[in-house]
């Protein structure tokens, strides 16, 4: 059993937070939801983990320790956003069968899952010839780095074309999209 104790503590070998995660294709992801179902959390705190391991496609437990001799226990833990935990038991296996979370679930943002927001174009007198609206074709910081891109151009007194064929570039025709090649031009 000294064997099993000694595989666990390389597994988390200078390691301080002991995080783990089961893939949810795994049937460790079931355990833990099963688990979770189980617990006294309330039915508010266990749909947001359900929600947030859903999301990820991954879910996490932080692990706490082992004891025993001759049949080794691991103490884990679920920690929900509010930091509410739950505490339960299960075999070396369980733990050792699992992969490490590289860092903390509130240090990797998994309890933000909310998609990006929309933008607006700002009002600032930037336009382009496409047809698309540009708040709907690029990201806010996507449409800071093309219009910085056009004024740099614009206050060289170069094309697109001109800028390829300066810096050399990989680009070739066939990968630009055909409504974009009249405006290059």
């Amino acid at each position: 059993m000294n064997e099993i104790k000694n595989l666990i503590d390389e597994k988390f070998k200078e390691i301080s937070h002991k995080w783990i995660k089961y893939n949810d294709s795994s049937s460790q992801f079931y355990k833990v939801l099963e688990i979770l179902k189980n617990s006294d959390f309330s039915n508010n705190e266990k749909n947001n983990l359900l929600n947030k391991f859903n999301f990820h496609n991954f879910c996490w437990i932080k692990f706490k320790k082992y004891s025993g001799r001759s049949t080794i226990t691991c103490e884990c833990e679920i920690i929900s956003e509010n930091d509410e935990s739950f505490i339960f038991q299960t075999d070396h296996n369980f733990v050792l069968d699992s992969l490490l979370l590289n860092g903390t679930p509130k240090s990797l943002k998994l309890f933000n899952t909310e998609k990006q927001k929309s933008w607006k174009k700002p009002d600032d007198g930037f336009t382009d010839d496409f047809k698309t609206p540009i708040d709907e074709e690029l990201t806010e910081q996507g449409y800071i780095l093309y219009k910085e891109t056009h004024e740099e151009l614009k206050s060289k007194n170069m094309t697109m074309l001109d800028y390829r064929k300066l810096n050399n570039s990989n680009l070739t025709w066939e990968k630009i999209p055909e409504h974009l090649i009249d405006l290059i031009k």
